[in-house]
């Protein structure tokens, strides 16, 4: 982290250079990759690393990072709060339900991906739905 006082000091973002502001934007886009951001944000594949480890250790830039990922920080409380949803999920709640009605669902955002196919066997439209889910399936008492 960068501390108060250093960071009254540091570039504004209007002067950074395009690279550079592409390279943060696209380091969080990339899961915090900061060679796959590097690439992303047009600088050479060989030369990737390199420059992802200078950009990340530059104070301004750190500090922009710093920010952002204050921004994206769950606190505590919501943590529990999304664990304790997983946990009393239940995925009864989603079979039989379309793409589109789970996506309406109000504990929707525990589904973790959803693939719908369309196959034709002959003249016959067969539609199928297949879901991951983020939480165990509820035990029957």
């Amino acid at each position: 982290m960068v501390d108060e006082q250093a960071a009254d000091n540091l570039k504004p973002i209007e002067r950074w250079t395009d690279k550079e502001r592409l390279f943060v934007d696209k380091y969080f886009e990339l899961n915090l990759n900061g060679t796959k951001a590097a690439i992303a944000a047009k600088y050479s594949k060989k030369s990737a690393r390199q420059i992802a480890s200078e950009n990340l250790s530059k104070p301004y830039i750190r500090a922009e990072i710093d920010r952002r990922l204050k921004l994206l920080a769950m606190g505590s409380d919501e943590v529990l709060a999304r664990l304790a949803q997983q946990g009393r999920g239940d995925m009864r709640d989603f079979i039989g339900l379309t793409p589109a009605r789970l996506a309406k669902h109000p504990e929707g955002n525990l589904i973790k991906k959803i693939e719908h196919t369309i196959e034709f066997v002959g003249e016959t439209r067969v539609e199928k739905s297949r879901w991951s889910f983020t939480t165990p399936r509820r035990r029957s008492t």
